[in-house]
């Protein structure tokens, strides 16, 4: 899942919490890709429960960097 903080009425960190919250100890890489100015608390609450945190201000490119690496983790755990 790539998740954007900013959504319109949705808050995205509560949307994490309760997305991580309901599935349990299955294992669903979340991206968050935000343009949003993030506290120091909003920061250390995201990495305790996302896989990755990329700012947009990274560009395209960070993003997709994090999408390669938590893909093939997602593929070896599937199996062939």
């Amino acid at each position: 899942i790539v998740l954007d903080l900013l959504m319109p009425g949705m808050d995205g960190l509560a949307f994490l919490h309760e997305f991580r919250r309901r599935a349990g100890p299955s294992r669903i890489p979340v991206i968050v890709w935000t343009g949003k100015d993030l506290t120091t608390s909003e920061l250390a609450a995201l990495r305790r429960k996302a896989d990755a945190v990329v700012l947009k201000g990274d560009g395209a490119f960070a993003l997709l960097e994090e999408l390669k690496v938590h893909s093939q983790g997602s593929r070896a755990q599937a199996g062939p």
